[in-house]
């Protein structure tokens, strides 16, 4: 029995020492991020010093997010699909996001078809904007066609897929991506924050530099 309880102390003992250990690894991830962004002024308010950031990005933002290991807060699931469209029809697919979070991956979204034809054709929207603004996009030539959400990475409510089959066989298209879900509050009190942050920060330069402030 006493041998017992000594052995749950010690894998107790070092079940806390691992932990202590993570969080001696995150705040040292957030101790060097800081100090990366931080940036002194003079008296007078002006910038005293130039410093070189990081590009802040989505996916430079989900590193930093991964490294904080908010379980059940973020999520990097890969996603994906198939559609059965049917010749002569068109078929739409939507992606809800599950209420109080929002997306933040900037793809690529690869499609693949299991036959391919200029007559077949996708448009894809996020949050009822367009990703493909020169129109549908044919499932032609052969092979993966793949592309980025562009300007539109940051999703609220939906992605949208339309697929347009005027063909004369039906077709079966898959659609896969690697997701960045995160929870709307984080979004707000910290993502939004850091971009705000960087981007006055990127200002500064840009009037030291003698041009005009963002």
């Amino acid at each position: 029995m006493l041998q017992q309880i000594l052995e749950k102390q010690a894998k107790l003992e070092s079940d806390i020492g691992s932990l202590v250990d993570e969080v001696r690894a995150m705040r040292q991830s957030l101790d060097e991020l800081v100090n990366l962004l931080k940036f002194q002024r003079t008296a007078e308010g002006q910038p005293a010093v130039q410093v070189v950031l990081p590009p802040i990005s989505p996916e430079l933002l989900s590193e930093i997010l991964r490294t904080m290991r908010w379980s059940g807060e973020v999520y990097f699931p890969h996603f994906r699909t198939v559609t059965h469209v049917p010749a002569g029809t068109q078929v739409v697919f939507h992606f809800k996001l599950p209420s109080g979070y929002y997306c933040t991956c900037p793809g690529p979204l690869v499609f693949e078809s299991d036959y391919y034809n200029p007559n077949i054709t996708l448009e894809v929207y996020v949050d009822g904007e367009p990703i493909t603004p020169l129109g549908a996009l044919p499932i032609y030539p052969t092979g993966p066609i793949q592309f980025t959400y562009g300007g539109l990475w940051f999703k609220r409510v939906e992605v949208t897929i339309v697929y347009t089959n005027n063909s004369i066989r039906d077709v079966n298209i898959s659609y896969a991506v690697d997701i960045t879900m995160i929870r709307d509050f984080i979004f707000e009190s910290y993502y939004k924050p850091l971009v705000e942050f960087t981007k006055e920060r990127l200002s500064d330069m840009i009037v030291l530099g003698g041009g005009k402030q963002l």
